[in-house]
């Protein structure tokens, strides 16, 4: 389903082949995330399955927008496969993004 979507991108929408694999990265470490501790395919993902997904992101170190990045990849597949499967449900709709931290302006 995840070559699909990207194949979408690539074909229809004409997104760069930088973000092509960025977004082909992003979906795969995901995947893998939830094979590993869930035994459950991206497709079938859950809100909660999604959401220790972002929770074991941010205790292992990941910044807030990588998390950011990742999860609006997330969203782009669950909109596509809503639109073109019907899926029921999106569960990234749920989702709360971590907050940015804010920078000092440099003089």
């Amino acid at each position: 389903m995840i070559q699909k979507f990207l194949a979408y991108l690539q074909f229809e929408k004409n997104y760069s082949n930088h973000t092509i694999e960025a977004y082909r990265g992003d979906l795969d470490s995901i995947s893998t995330y939830l094979k590993d501790n869930f035994d459950c395919e991206l497709e079938n993902s859950s809100h909660q399955f999604l959401r220790s997904w972002m929770v074991e992101a941010l205790e292992s170190g990941s910044s807030a927008s990588t998390i950011k990045r990742r999860v609006s990849a997330l969203k782009s597949f669950f909109k596509w496969r809503k639109k073109s499967y019907g899926l029921p449900e999106d569960p990234t709709a749920k989702l709360v993004l971590p907050k940015m931290p804010k920078r000092l302006p440099v003089f």
